[in-house]
């Protein structure tokens, strides 16, 4: 599954094993052992896939944002495929990577510690589901619904006093609440789309320079210092070829 996210989306081994790693640690919920987390991974892979055809961002502008927010994101209980698509609505929007991650986690930490304060100035009830978890979605659409007749001056003054000035910015760009619960919805259900992509990915002419490059890195693992500089030098020069 590693390989078929990193394949399907050009980015390189060591990013598509961290980023598949994060999600694993910090979205398997409370009881789901790990092991069964990993059968999932075809669905989790292509999630992301998915998240990178959506929006202005590609998986390692992914793994920057999860960096900053998959630990908040995670003990609130939202799902992967939630996080993945506000992360993906805030790259349209100009706050991509870390910046769109950093901007996220504040707006969550606030969202959480204020949650009384909010209720009482905006005159709203959090969505909270059965287990007690918050509904971001649910909640920040009646954010959006409490301030739909207040000026834009003021409501960026009540926002930027509930999440402070970096929260807002994601608040403000996640305001598409109902594209984002699409995206959500889509994310979510995933399936092999990561292979799919990689098997078209090696289908190109791009791909056929990639496994060629792949082989020859094989032989000069094998062949060590007997063969090193000639091996090296094609090596450069088809990855040369694969990146133009």
């Amino acid at each position: 599954s590693i390989l078929d996210l990193a394949r399907g989306t050009s980015t390189d081994l060591e990013t598509s094993a961290n980023i598949f790693i994060r999600a694993i640690s910090a979205f398997t919920k409370n009881g789901v052992q790990f092991n069964q987390a990993l059968s999932e991974s075809n669905k989790i892979v292509s999630q992301f896939v998915l998240a990178t055809r959506a929006g202005v961002l590609d998986l390692t502008d992914l793994e920057a944002g999860l960096r900053y927010v998959q630990g908040t994101a995670g003990s609130l209980n939202i799902s992967l495929a939630e996080t993945l698509a506000v992360l993906t609505e805030l790259s349209n929007k100009g706050l991509v990577g870390s910046i769109g991650g950093t901007s996220l986690n504040t707006a969550l930490n606030n969202l959480a510690k204020k949650q009384a304060d909010i209720e009482k100035s905006l005159q709203i009830k959090f969505v909270i589901s059965p287990e007690g978890d918050v509904n971001f979605l649910g909640t920040l659409d009646k954010v959006f619904n409490a301030l739909k007749n207040v000026g834009s001056i003021k409501r960026t003054q009540i926002l930027g006093d509930i999440f402070n000035l970096r929260g807002t910015r994601a608040i403000q760009a996640a305001n598409a609440v109902e594209k984002i619960d699409e995206l959500r919805i889509k994310l979510a259900g995933a399936t092999d789309q990561a292979r799919k992509s990689a098997v078209i990915m090696d289908q190109g002419i791009g791909g056929t320079f990639r496994l060629m490059k792949s082989a020859i890195e094989d032989l000069n693992i094998e062949l060590e210092k007997m063969a090193q500089g000639p091996v090296i030098v094609i090596a450069e020069i088809i990855k040369q070829l694969a990146t133009d």
